[in-house]
């Protein structure tokens, strides 16, 4: 059980430095170039047809609601509440994906994980470890925690 509660604890703040770490990354990026993206993304939006500007909505309904679900354990659902929250509104949008995706390969693990008793039991110390690890993390982004 020690064993695997060190592996999600790792797992946790692999995702999070790497996300961290892409963020920092796309921020020295040229300025000019992101505005180039942004503009061709909201093209694409604008020539999508009705069906999957429907589908987009009810992602970004998703998203609002706390994206990939529960994982079933207390202390997770509440790190990745908050995470989630500070990626949408702390994190500049350059680097919002790369964080959001280490987030969900976190919450599937977890997820995963808590499919066991062995597992979920496991978590519980596991989240409040990646919860404190996140803290730290994301003090420059002056999340709420």
């Amino acid at each position: 059980m020690r064993r695997l509660m060190l592996t999600l604890s790792l797992f946790a703040a692999l995702g999070l430095m790497l996300g961290l770490a892409a963020c920092k990354k796309e921020q020295a990026a040229n300025p000019d170039e992101k505005k180039e993206e942004v503009k061709k993304e909201e093209g694409k939006k604008e020539e999508a047809k009705p069906e999957e500007k429907k589908d987009e909505k009810k992602e970004e309904a998703k998203k609002e609601e706390g994206g990939g679900g529960s994982v079933g354990v207390a202390e997770c659902d509440e790190y990745l509440t908050k995470y989630e929250k500070c990626i949408g509104s702390k994190v500049p949008e350059a680097g919002r994906a790369a964080m959001k995706s280490g987030m969900d390969q976190t919450r599937d693990a977890w997820k995963k994980a808590a499919a066991t008793a062995e597992g979920k039991a496991a978590l519980g110390a596991a989240c409040k470890t990646a919860m404190e690890a996140a803290k730290k993390a994301t003090a420059a982004f002056n999340c709420e925690w």
